[in-house]
């Protein structure tokens, strides 16, 4: 799927974020120092503000292992909300925020559904595969040692096998 959209489709007045929602994990202070980003290398900033004048970028610090994170935070009439957090500040950062300009809010979260339940399938798959892998060695362990049949020095594949019917 191409994620290269024209500027007149873009969703107008719509939020980024998950709808009325204020994120409580963003929190300054403590050990982390906080700096507004106004330029960088490759010009996000500028490009950010081409694209939705709300939006901006605030750095986060780490000052133990002076790690850096950056914030793209958009600008509401009920304060500053996080849109996304990024380790580097690079073209892939200008992409996402077009790509939630531009999809309506149900479609991403369809798209996030339906990847969900994927990983919730593939999870149960190799779950039962590695059921089935202790179980399985355990019972043909029994039955070699109590003579049912003899080892075999052939191993065959017990991922993905299905019985024929």
């Amino acid at each position: 799927m191409s994620r290269l959209y024209r500027p007149d489709e873009a969703i107008q007045g719509g939020d980024l974020i998950l709808p009325g929602v204020t994120p409580a994990n963003l929190v300054m202070g403590g050990r982390y120092e906080t700096f507004s980003v106004t330029s960088d290398v490759y010009n996000i900033c500028e490009r950010l503000a081409e694209l939705n004048p709300r939006l901006w970028i605030h750095g986060l610090r780490d000052t133990k292992t002076d790690e850096v994170a950056f914030c793209i935070m958009e600008r509401t009439p009920e304060g500053d909300k996080l849109v996304f957090k990024v380790k580097e500040l690079d073209a892939r950062v200008v992409e996402e925020v077009r790509y939630l300009l531009h999809i309506p809010f149900e479609v991403r979260f369809k798209a996030a559904e339906a990847l969900l339940a994927k990983k919730e399938e593939e999870y149960k798959e190799d779950e039962l595969n590695k059921l089935y892998e202790d179980m399985g060695e355990q019972f043909r362990y029994q039955l070699w040692h109590d003579g049912f049949f003899e080892h075999r020095d052939k191993s065959y594949p017990k991922k993905g096998v299905k019985p024929n019917d």
